[in-house]
C-alpha cells in the first residue's frame, strides 16, 4: 500500500496515513475544510471473560477512543446486551457513545477494527468513513483480563464514501469541479 501523503498535508498534520485516497474523494473533503481521519488512540481497555475461566481473550470489554485530527473523543464498550448495528448476516459493528465511531471485535485473532465517520455534509450525514485494525492482547486469568498497553495507537488503512447512498452522491454535489 503506498502512504498518501496528500492527506495528511490537506488536513495541516504531520502523520501519514495507510491509504491513498482517490483524487476526487481528497478535493471533496478540502473543499469541504474537513479534517480526514489519519490515525487513533485506543486508551483504557478493560476486559473480562464470559465466567471465572481463564482464556485467551476478553468477551466483555470497555475502551476510551480518541482521534486527533478529527478531534473525536468517546467511550466505547461490548457487553452482553450489546447490539450490531449492521444488519443481520454482515460482520457485526458496535456504536460508540458517538455513533459516528463504531468497531468490530475478533476474537479468535484478539483485533479490534474501528471504523469513524468523518465530514459532515449539510444534512449532517457524514460523508466518509475511516478504516483501521490493531491487534489487542488481553489473556484473562480467573475472568479478569489484562490488557498488555495502555495506549494503543493505530493507522487508519481504508478511507472510503459512506455506503449511503444520499451520502455517497451528496460528497460529489457539494464538490466543485473545475
Amino acid at each position: 500500500m503506498r502512504l498518501s501523503l496528500i492527506v495528511a498535508a490537506l488536513s495541516g498534520a504531520s502523520v501519514a496515513t495507510a491509504y491513498s485516497a482517490p483524487p476526487m474523494l481528497l478535493k471533496a473533503a478540502e473543499q469541504q475544510g474537513c479534517d480526514l481521519p489519519q490515525e487513533f488512540h485506543i486508551r483504557n481497555f478493560v476486559g473480562q471473560a464470559n465466567g471465572t475461566e481463564d482464556a485467551p481473550a476478553p468477551t466483555f470489554f470497555s475502551f476510551s477512543y480518541s482521534d486527533p485530527a478529527s478531534k473525536v473523543d468517546t467511550k466505547c464498550q461490548l457487553n452482553a446486551t450489546s447490539k450490531s448495528t449492521t444488519p443481520a448476516g454482515l460482520t457485526p459493528r458496535y456504536a460508540c457513545d458517538n455513533s459516528n465511531v463504531k468497531f468490530i471485535w475478533g476474537q479468535q485473532n484478539q483485533q479490534l477494527t474501528i471504523v469513524e465517520r468523518a465530514c459532515l455534509s449539510p444534512q449532517n450525514t457524514p460523508l466518509y468513513e475511516a478504516a483501521g485494525s490493531i491487534t489487542i492482547s488481553a489473556p484473562c486469568k480467573g475472568g479478569k483480563c489484562a490488557a498488555n498497553s495502555t495506549d494503543y495507537k493505530g493507522v487508519f488503512a481504508s478511507l472510503q464514501p459512506v455506503r449511503d447512498p444520499n451520502s455517497y452522491k451528496m460528497a460529489f454535489e457539494l464538490m466543485d469541479i473545475e
